[in-house]
């Protein structure tokens, strides 16, 4: 019996281990593997033949988000991006961490206001490259999802101000705050960004409307050039013809501040130079 029972396990054990070989977390492996040596388009069709072949497995909702990550951070095509993040949110929305992973990427596909510790931008007056106006500033992590950023504005060499804000990515939307606790939070960018989106706010105790103007706007500021900005007016209700414009740039973002008046728009603040630190 023994003998019988010996040549069995002899026999199912290959059979076993094909059959492992075969299924879904051997290949997400094999496709994570892939990814680190930096194979990303052979990582991508890995992920994507993992959702397909295996829906219903618990890595269907985790490959779906490998492959919108490395179309976002890799390759930089964020049309197929977005189109797999909002496919996971849609057929997995109660699969987590995947599901609220998938709507943060949805946001940031393109990341316009990228928040990554030890990033910094440098920002200054137009009219004279910042020699009569500059501000830094830093980012850092305070928790999970939450990050400072540290204005330090100068006049010429002098300090002037240090303006603390707090910022958090949450509900499609970047949300900006005097606290941590994001109470009487402005609304900073609001999903989607296309023409014609407008979106109500409250700013210093003043409300505020913003419109997203344009797409794919290209300028040149003192940081370099930069292509498929995109332009937002923000309004004071309560000052009637006041009116200014935000550029944010793709992977970079706030890079140009205009102010209405007179028929056009004058420039007054831009990004002079930035650096932004790969997320961990």
């Amino acid at each position: 019996m023994n003998r019988w029972r010996n040549a069995l396990v002899v026999i199912l054990l290959p059979a076993l281990a094909l059959i492992s070989a075969c299924g879904p977390s051997y290949k997400f492996g094999r496709a994570q593997e892939l990814e680190k040596k930096g194979f990303f388009v052979e990582a991508a069709v890995e992920y994507e033949k993992i959702y397909k072949k295996h829906t219903g497995s618990e890595r269907a909702a985790e490959s779906l988000y490998r492959l919108g990550r490395i179309y976002q951070k890799k390759l930089k095509i964020y049309s197929h991006a977005n189109r797999f993040f909002r496919e996971l949110a849609d057929k997995y929305p109660s699969v987590e961490p995947w599901y609220s992973r998938a709507r943060e990427g949805i946001l940031n596909s393109p990341d316009y206001y990228p928040l990554t510790p030890g990033s910094f931008w440098i920002e200054g007056d137009s009219a004279t490259g910042g020699r009569n106006m500059r501000a830094e500033w830093n980012c850092s992590s305070v928790s999970s999802g939450t990050f400072k950023i540290e204005r330090k504005v100068y006049a010429g060499a002098s300090l002037v101000t240090k303006i603390v804000r707090y910022f958090r990515k949450k509900d499609m939307q970047l949300q900006e705050g005097a606290s941590a606790s994001f109470a009487n939070s402005s609304v900073v960018l609001q999903y989607p960004f296309a023409t014609g989106k407008s979106w109500k706010s409250i700013r210093d105790g003043r409300p505020t409307i913003h419109t997203v103007v344009e797409e794919n706007v290209a300028l040149k500021v003192g940081a370099g050039e930069f292509e498929h900005c995109i332009k937002i007016s923000e309004e004071y209700p309560d000052l009637p013809g006041t009116r200014k414009y935000n550029y944010y740039a793709a992977e970079v973002g706030w890079v140009l501040t205009t102010i209405s008046g007179a028929g056009r728009e004058h420039r007054n603040t831009e990004l002079l130079s930035y650096k932004i630190n790969p997320e961990e």
